[in-house]
């Protein structure tokens, strides 16, 4: 059996998998070469080898995702793929990528939104984006980019 790609997650991650809480992931995997010019690739969708793709809109290269809908990644299945870029995340898919309200909330001023004086569960998110792509500068929220959003489910 071929090998795949690991699915590696933070132990608040494994641990909201545990608890049910997080149904999403997203990831930039595989995406260097799009993140370092976003605006030249588009996402293309599942090709005909049930793999999803993007493509570069100048030269035509291809790119596709090292995850696959059904395969058990060690106890998680991978169930639906697309990609977004990483600021088109809505508050609802904060909470599906398993983010406690203690996470949202609980973040340094620097991050905040401030609203009625508690920071907004985006500006949660940014700030423990930030620190798992910290050593990547493509990939920094602020950069907005690509990313795979992988639905999962514990298996």
């Amino acid at each position: 059996m071929p090998k795949h790609k690991d699915l590696p997650f933070q132990p608040w991650g494994r641990k909201a998998i545990a608890e049910g809480r997080k149904v999403l992931t997203s990831r930039c995997s595989g995406l260097a070469a799009v993140n370092k010019n976003p605006d030249e690739w588009e996402y293309g969708g599942e090709n005909i080898h049930g793999r999803h793709i993007f493509y570069n809109k100048k030269d035509g290269l291809l790119i596709r995702c090292p995850w696959q809908v059904g395969v058990d990644y060690d106890g998680v299945t991978v169930t639906g793929i697309t990609a977004k870029r990483v600021q088109d995340m809505t508050p609802a898919e904060v909470f599906d990528e398993g983010l406690s309200a203690e996470q949202c909330w609980t973040v340094d001023e620097v991050y905040c939104g401030k609203e009625y004086g508690r920071c907004t569960p985006m500006a949660g998110f940014k700030k423990i984006w930030d620190s798992i792509h910290r050593r990547d500068v493509n990939n920094r929220y602020e950069r907005n980019p690509w990313t795979w959003r992988l639905s999962i489910k514990r298996t």
